[in-house]
């Protein structure tokens, strides 16, 4: 009977170590099952974020061949404005130039015309001066010796031909020039 027991022992402790190894066997299933189902989870959020960095990928991709073709039609404007720059400042030089030259020239028909003889000058107020002589140009006026004496005559009072050959006036060509040189090429602000 002893060995009745041994095996009574021996078939009840392999019952509860099978009943043990059962209850593992099926609690890892369940955790493995458990990790299956928060897997599927991660798995369907992870294609859900794929789809969206596709979609951001796409949007990325269209902007940097957008990008290119932007670059790629600047290239040419930005050669063109460079050659314009070029004409811009080629063209003011000599536009500064013509200035400085009109100036010049200017000042040396008024140094020229000092002594300038006229058998008579009208004046536009009526008032003839005979035998007139320059005796000095100024930018708004001339001073005349004449047959009467002596005589400051203002530029708006000097008969049109004086003014333009002297270069005098709001219609003069060397303060024209200079506005318009400070106009246009005057940094704006």
């Amino acid at each position: 009977m002893e060995t009745g027991k041994f095996w009574f022992f021996i078939i009840f402790v392999s019952l509860i170590a099978g009943i043990f190894t059962g209850v593992q066997y099926f609690q890892g299933i369940d955790a493995a099952n458990a990790q299956v189902v928060e897997v599927r989870g991660k798995l369907g959020q992870t294609k859900d974020t794929l789809v969206l960095r596709q979609d951001e990928w796409a949007k990325v991709s269209n902007l940097a061949l957008k990008t290119q073709a932007a670059v790629a039609k600047e290239a040419p404007l930005v050669a063109r404005r460079d050659e314009l720059q070029t004409k811009h400042r080629r063209l003011e030089g000599d536009f500064k130039y013509l200035v400085k030259s009109t100036r010049a020239a200017v000042e040396k028909i008024r140094v020229d015309g000092e002594g300038a003889e006229f058998p008579e000058v009208k004046l536009l107020n009526g008032k003839v001066l005979k035998i007139a002589k320059l005796k000095k140009i100024e930018p708004n006026q001339l001073s005349f010796m004449h047959a009467d004496g002596f005589t400051i005559v203002p530029h708006d009072m000097l008969p049109a031909d004086l003014r333009e050959r002297f270069d005098m006036g709001d219609s003069g060509l060397a303060d024209s020039l200079e506005d318009a040189e400070r106009n246009l090429f005057s940094p704006k602000k």
